[in-house]
């Protein structure tokens, strides 16, 4: 790998094994090298690395260890360009301060964070999408980092955030979600024995959700033109039926109709049915159902055993209407024996605020952006030039509007203290308006709490992941989701997201991940993680053999799981010596030649090995010297073959001459060399390393040989020799 310097000279290194980047949800993307070099060299900030298509940079000097005048040991952190954003103030751009507070949508909150960016950063950044760009939220700010701003910003929205190159994103991370990867237990299936669910959290499923609304902007007096209630609340029915929404964790369906005792709904383009779920509103607009996944007739829970209700305060949620100035007009008044300029912002609307004012409160208005950004102003509204003339007001110790706190021409705000027209309130057509944000919020809010909470946690099969073409390893990323199944225990398909990546830099195809369903900024469903173990090459252990050298495959103290991979659930027959056993319908296999080594492994202890598999994974232990290795497959195989120490040549002979096959040749257990010759069946072999036919693997290390097959020909690759330990 090279690192080029901060000066710009290259420097030429040869990270160790433990070298990893480190990736995770709404967090750090690093990469962490560790390398000796025989002299000195510094490796100021501003020094960079590419690794897998991305440049990481030097964000602080780094650590070294001085062994002899010969030897220097480094630890080097080397991040994105966004761990900059950890190190930048976040300065309002419009008027220089710290300590202020923004009440805007995603949209408003994202551009004014990436205009502070901008003023401060040599590089452009962007503003990517957002979400709910029609949801107000206040956020406070007091001398916050950039990074900690956009922390509050989504944990404000409920949602997360990432980076491309200099693009910031506001939104769920989600990819792959209608073509996951698919994981489950069983030789090559990407799931190694041990598997553990246990219980998440101290609360059961929820299904009933209380909403709490606000009063803000709605009539609630006893007059003609009141809201139907003291506070706001969700959208109550359809045809005279409860209101149902679906949600598939980013879609919509909004039911449209009801008639033959069934559902009709209207779906956001995207929206995906096999994963969605349906909540049924209800107490007159107060409380949210969970109503299973079955959206023609959603069931209305009973709150029975193993159930709970929970709370959801969407107080913040208003009808409301964002105005942008087209005119400012100043007028010089004299109150109070002073004198002052007044300032007038004209906007285009029909609405007649003075008919709008509700009983007992005063207009006000609170602008969105500009120099008055997240101020709350008294105002008047002439209905004749669609104008708000502002009251001057101290606040901050200022007076406003006035000095450089004035409004100009493309400034937003918003008016209060006034009723809007029924459409920002609830419009059907649409799906917009305060009551369908509160009931989409109070759908985010239970998504993931109508089911049960579980933790899964499991090894990845190394060998699998290795073997996983380019697009679907291209699936293993922040964001990216996987299917896990379990035939017993998790028999329908649990999507579920990768939250975190551990990548080798020698390995980079074999990383380790971490899944959790819901967002690790709040944490609230269920989460399940999967950590892989890519980087050391685990061995099957048996521990069930017996002293007689009979192996029981189906018994129930967990022996199946370990030896399916050795059995019938993956190997149809074991042949050793010329001699072929297989397991009898009793599910017994009776293996004459084989023995115990540290009481976990079959090895082969004679000259010939014939395996014969009907899926895709199987394992050799302890290759003698001598051994001729026969693969046989009904479908492609994956093998791995460890050498017994001291075992110094073995061949391998590949009569599957119709598949694919990529084979690990595991010596990191043995003081010898070894070497080893590959007949691949074929009339012609084709190899990329010279054209070498009698290879080699040192001790301590492991090779990999790919085998492609094509129109009668055998193409050979071999992978870069690695220096993992097997771990018995």
């Amino acid at each position: 790998m090279t690192i080029t310097l901060a000066n710009g000279n290259t420097l030429a290194i040869d990270p160790s094994d433990d070298s990893a980047r480190y990736a995770e949800l709404t967090g750090d993307d690093r990469v962490e090298l560790k390398f000796e070099l025989p002299q000195h060299a510094e490796i100021a900030p501003g020094s960079s690395i590419s690794f897998e298509g991305k440049t990481y940079y030097v964000e602080r000097p780094q650590d070294v260890e001085i062994i002899c005048s010969r030897e220097y040991r480094y630890t080097c952190q080397f991040w994105t360009v966004a761990a900059r954003l950890k190190h930048m103030t976040y300065i309002n751009p419009d008027d220089g301060r710290i300590t202020f507070a923004v009440n805007g949508t995603a949209n408003d909150h994202l551009g004014l964070l990436v205009r502070a960016i901008n003023e401060l950063s040599p590089l452009t950044w962007t503003v990517g999408n957002t979400v709910y760009n029609s949801t107000q939220k206040a956020v406070s700010f007091d001398g916050n980092t950039i990074w900690e701003a956009l922390e509050m910003i989504a944990e404000a929205f409920s949602t997360e955030f990432e980076f491309d190159g200099t693009a910031v994103y506001l939104r769920f991370v989600s990819y792959n979600k209608s073509l996951p990867l698919n994981l489950q237990y069983g030789a090559g299936n990407g799931l190694e024995p041990g598997i553990r669910r246990t219980n998440y959290g101290d609360k059961p499923p929820v299904v009933a959700l209380c909403v709490k609304g606000g009063s803000r902007n709605l009539n609630t007096s006893s007059s003609q033109d009141a809201y139907d209630s003291k506070t706001l609340h969700m959208p109550t029915e359809i045809n005279h039926q409860p209101m149902v929404i679906g949600y598939d964790g980013s879609k919509f369906a909004y039911a449209s109709g009801y008639s033959s005792n069934q559902y009709t709904y209207t779906k956001e383009t995207g929206f995906q049915d096999g994963s969605a779920r349906y909540y049924v509103v209800g107490n007159g607009g107060r409380v949210l159902y969970y109503g299973g996944t079955i959206g023609i007739s959603p069931a209305m829970p009973n709150l029975t055993f193993g159930t709970s209700m929970d709370v959801a305060d969407l107080s913040e949620i208003y009808p409301n209407l964002t105005h942008t100035v087209t005119a400012v007009t100043t007028e010089q008044v004299t109150a109070n024996g002073e004198t002052f300029t007044q300032y007038t912002v004209a906007v285009s609307t029909n609405i007649d605020y003075n008919d709008a004012l509700i009983p007992g409160e005063r207009m006000t208005v609170v602008f969105q952006t500009g120099m008055l950004a997240g101020r709350e102003l008294e105002a008047s509204f002439s209905t004749q030039n669609s104008a708000f003339t502002l009251v001057r007001a101290v606040i901050d110790d200022e007076y406003m509007p006035g000095g450089v706190f004035i409004p100009a021409v493309g400034d937003t705000f918003r008016v209060f203290g006034c009723m809007l027209p029924q459409q920002y309130i609830r419009d059907d057509s649409t799906h917009t308006g305060a009551e369908w944000e509160m009931a989409k919020a109070a759908v985010r809010e239970m998504w993931g709490k109508g089911t049960l909470q579980y933790t899964w946690s499991a090894d990845l099969d190394g060998i699998f992941t290795a073997a996983l073409t380019d697009a679907a390893f291209a699936k293993i990323r922040v964001g990216g989701y996987v299917s896990f199944t379990d035939p017993q225990v998790q028999a329908a398909a649990l999507l579920i997201r990768i939250v975190g990546i551990k990548q080798p830099v020698n390995h980079p195809k074999w990383p380790s991940i971490t899944l959790a369903e819901e967002s690790t900024l709040r944490r609230r469903a269920r989460i399940a993680m999967l950590e892989g173990s890519l980087q050391r090459l685990t061995n099957v252990e048996l521990h069930e053999i017996s002293h007689s050298n009979t192996m029981n495959i189906g018994n129930a103290t967990g022996m199946a799981q370990h030896a399916e991979q050795l059995a019938t659930g993956s190997i149809h027959s074991i042949t050793l010596n010329g001699v072929t056993y297989a397991p009898d319908q009793s599910g017994q296999a009776n293996l004459k030649y084989t023995k115990r080594i540290d009481g976990a492994v079959i090895t082969s202890n004679s000259a010939n090995v014939d395996i014969k598999t009907g899926r895709v994974w199987n394992t050799v232990y302890g290759a003698e010297d001598g051994d001729m290795i026969t693969i046989e497959a009904a479908g492609r195989v994956i093998n791995k073959v460890v050498a017994k120490d001291g075992a110094k040549s073995i061949a391998l002979d590949f009569d599957a001459t119709d598949y694919d096959n990529i084979v690990m040749i595991d010596n990191s257990d043995n003081t010898s060399d070894l070497t080893f010759t590959i007949d691949s069946g074929e009339e012609e072999e084709y190899w990329t390393d010279n054209g070498m036919r009698n290879l080699s693997v040192k001790a301590g290390e492991c090779m990999q040989i790919t085998i492609t097959r094509s129109d009668g020909a055998a193409y050979i690759t071999l992978s870069n020799v690695t220096k993992i330990k097997t771990q018995q």
